[in-house]
């Protein structure tokens, strides 16, 4: 069941990857960074930026999305 939900988000995150290869390469080169350190240790991952915006209440779509915005878009 694990194996597979990381399968399945590697697949989201080259969607991800594709879709902004006409994008700003600093944006790539962020979100890059954000799947390696999600792939490493996912655990951590989503203790570290996921489980804060669950425990507030924002479900896990949503989640995602608030982390790969703070990601692209810092300021």
């Amino acid at each position: 069941m694990i194996g597979a939900r990381r399968k399945k988000r590697k697949l989201d995150y080259r969607w991800f990857l594709e879709r902004l290869e006409h994008e700003d390469m600093g944006e790539i080169i962020a979100l890059e960074e954000l799947v390696k350190g999600s792939s490493e240790n996912p655990e951590a991952f989503v203790e570290e930026w996921i489980g804060p915006l669950l425990r507030q209440g924002v479900s896990v779509e949503r989640a995602y999305e608030l982390v790969i915005e703070s990601v692209l878009r810092p300021n």
